[in-house]
């Protein structure tokens, strides 16, 4: 029996190499991801934020934003929060609700990846119009 699942799987495996080989070879890197700065938003609540979209659509679609936040002035840089974007207004609005308090605002997404409620002093709320498909602890509007 492991003699067949071997003979089988092994041509598979080759396949998939020589598949990716030639997708390399045309331009095409199906684990190329592009990540670039869409926005930057400075001195809010005492903090800085900078919004990014990374890009994985070479063979299957597979797109996030990033919300970093860092202290004015240092380059070190905290994940905050993290979304699979829909087609239409992907980037999230950040406004001060307090002295060191920020809501992030975005109007619908597919999944909500990562979160953070606060950070170094900060807090954050969040108002989402939608999440297409919920996790099992989603973020409370």
């Amino acid at each position: 029996m492991i003699g067949w699942v071997a003979l089988l799987t092994a041509p598979f495996g080759v396949i998939c190499f020589l598949l990716y080989v030639v997708l390399v070879l045309t331009g095409l890197d199906p684990l190329a991801c592009i990540t670039e700065m869409r926005g930057k938003v400075s001195a809010v609540a005492g903090f800085d934020f900078e919004i990014s979209e990374t890009n994985c659509d070479e063979i299957e679609k597979e797109d996030w934003i990033s919300v970093f936040v860092s202290r004015p002035g240092r380059p070190h840089k905290t994940l905050l929060f993290q979304y699979d974007p829909p087609d239409v207004d992907p980037f999230p609005v950040i406004v001060p609700i307090g002295v060191h308090s920020v809501q992030i605002s975005v109007p619908w997404n597919a999944e909500v990846l990562f979160h953070r409620s606060g950070l170094q002093g900060l807090s954050v709320f969040y108002k989402v119009g939608g999440i297409e498909y919920p996790s099992v602890d989603p973020i409370k509007k």
